[in-house]
């Protein structure tokens, strides 16, 4: 039954809650058996909330305490469940509510065990959710406490650490979402009722969904691996917790896991007497990674607080196992870094960046299947022709930049969904060696937000503006004026995406160490008007080329270049796909 329900509630939604009113009908018809037939329930179990006295807390405050229930069905290898309970609620006033809502039933049903922290009532009733002990990975704050908890768990009753989720309502709302947004390696997700974002208050706080986003990942910057699923639970007219702070956290999490703002699927709901709006942020893979329900003319007083038939199947609780339900969610490759002697850029491993061109420029590109199997030849990263730019942007009846998103969003999925890299680049088309800098500013204003969170995307500014080489800046460069629409581009890219790793000046013949002192010109002009400092030194950023002067040629500038103390990085090599 949990299997089919799983699927009525998270794959169809114009079904949605047919085998809910059905179960709930059932319930209802065998209670009324059971009346007539004094019948005595038969969910009778021995467990109970246990407290932890000596769970071997360390450097964090003394207000926390510790309980656990650990259902007598309890599996080998359990996941956690973490229950926060609201403020000065306790763990008993929260064992409760979720007693109430089918969360233990759930624990018995599917062997999990239930940690329950507390803070004490008196000193400290609500969770600290937001100061800065909390907000810092091991800050000493009530998060890490929690996290001591659930290590705990894992080492006294042979939990699972790959299977370790948390929910909890008001204050306990407020910290579930701490929790996954400053321990997103332990939690694989979280259900959160009447929270607010990470870095968020009561009172709501408003942030654009890249500054929210950008909250998160600055608590972890060198975090990689899967952000944690979240499921949010809040009423419209909430009189405690202003329904603003679930609004900023949609924009808060659909940023974090890479996605649109805009839900993949929403769906008006008729549930337990009230009226609710669904919306759904699904990955390539039809993963739910982000979930919202607004109860609509809710108070603080939520409807279906902890029901178990919609957080046990989110969580995926209802899967017994080893292993995370979403097991198939991707993990982005981690950004490119400089190399220890600074020469390029190379892949989270170590190893080179290296591949072929596809091009979106006109039609589509190469395919997903396509793109996978250069994996096989040894590659690890695909060059995007992404736009061809119009040379008459913006004037009337001209192409504005945008006109290929979906090809280029087609590449950028099957990129990250098989482990490679790609670099962005401008086409030239029928006007190479020359550019358009209204084209080339709008395009990165377009694009650079779009992809900032994509960990595997470079960017690089524009394919070969002059012909053929350095220097950019002289006034006789054909065309001139190529180191201003350099500046201004990368300007506009550090705007959008502070840490994608950008590439410049695309000189497509190299020529040597002379080329080498050329391009120097150009760089401290760059350098100058960027950073105030002509030798200023690169962290995130290489400068691009070509090999039409030849092996011999490019080599010599690379070596010069690098002697310099500046990295490059070669974007037109070997064949297309």
């Amino acid at each position: 039954m949990k299997q089919v329900m799983r699927l009525d509630l998270y794959s169809q939604l114009d079904g949605i809650f047919r085998l809910t009113q059905y179960r709930a009908e059932m319930k209802q018809t065998i209670l009324i058996m059971m009346a007539g037939l004094f019948v005595i329930p038969a969910c009778v179990t021995a467990a109970s909330l246990e407290s932890v006295p000596d769970w071997g807390t360390s450097g964090v405050p003394d207000s926390l305490s510790m309980y656990i229930y650990v259902p007598d069905n309890v599996v080998d290898n359990p996941p956690i469940l973490v229950l926060l309970h609201y403020w000065g609620g306790g763990a008993g006033g929260v064992f409760a509510q979720a007693t109430a809502g089918g969360l233990v039933e759930a624990s018995e049903q599917y062997g999990f065990i239930i940690v329950v922290p507390e803070t004490d009532a008196d000193t400290q009733p609500c969770w600290d959710y937001g100061s800065a002990d909390s907000l810092t990975r091991d800050g000493g704050g009530q998060t890490q406490g929690i996290a001591q908890m659930v290590q705990y768990a894992i080492n006294a009753y042979g939990a699972n650490p790959d299977r370790v989720y948390v929910t909890g309502d008001s204050c306990g709302g407020m910290m579930t979402q701490a929790m996954l947004g400053v321990y997103p390696d332990m939690f694989k997700a979280g259900v959160a009722f009447c929270g607010v974002p990470v870095g968020g208050a009561w009172t709501p706080i408003t942030h654009t969904a890249q500054e929210w986003g950008n909250i998160i990942r600055n608590i972890n910057p060198g975090y990689s691996g899967p952000w944690p699923r979240i499921q949010l639970w809040h009423g419209t007219e909430d009189e405690l917790v202003s329904y603003a702070n679930q609004e900023q956290a949609i924009l808060q999490w659909s940023n974090v896991q890479g996605l649109s703002t805009t839900p993949t699927a929403t769906a008006a709901v008729n549930m337990n007497g009230s009226e609710w709006n669904r919306q759904v942020w699904q990955d390539a893979k039809g993963n739910t990674l982000v979930e919202a329900w607004s109860e609509i003319g809710g108070t603080h007083s939520i409807g279906s607080l902890f029901d178990a038939d919609f957080v046990i199947p989110f969580l995926g609780l209802d899967v017994v196992g080893p292993v995370d339900p979403e097991k198939n969610v991707t993990i982005p490759r981690g950004r490119p870094t400089l190399n220890s002697e600074r020469t390029t850029f190379v892949a989270d491993n170590g190893q080179l960046l290296r591949g072929p061109y596809t091009s979106s420029e006109w039609g589509d590109p190469a395919p997903a299947e396509q793109i996978a199997n250069i994996k096989t030849l040894g590659f690890n990263a695909v060059h995007l022709y992404g736009e061809c730019f119009d040379i008459n942007y913006p004037a009337a009846r001209s192409t504005a930049p945008g006109y290929a998103a979906s090809r280029i969003d087609s590449v950028v999925v099957a990129t990250r969904d098989a482990g490679l890299y790609l670099v962005i680049t401008i086409g030239n088309g029928a006007n190479n060696g020359n550019y358009n800098i209204d084209y080339v500013v709008d395009f990165w204003k377009f694009y650079a937000p779009r992809y900032a969170n994509e960990t595997h995307v470079l960017f690089e500014v524009q394919n070969e503006p002059v012909a053929w080489g350095p220097p950019y800046s002289s006034p006789t460069a054909t065309p001139p004026g190529a180191v201003n629409m350099e500046i201004a581009a990368y300007n506009t890219i550090r705007t959008y995406a502070p840490n994608t790793p950008v590439l410049l000046f695309s000189y497509a013949v190299p020529w040597g160490s002379g080329g080498a002192n050329d391009a120097m010109m150009d760089i401290r002009a760059f350098n100058t008007a960027v950073f105030g400092d002509e030798n200023a030194v690169w962290t995130n950023e290489a400068v691009a080329i070509h090999g039409y002067s030849g092996s011999s040629l490019t080599s010599e500038f690379a070596a010069r270049m690098i002697g310099f103390g500046y990295p490059c990085f070669q974007t037109e090599f070997a064949g297309g796909i």
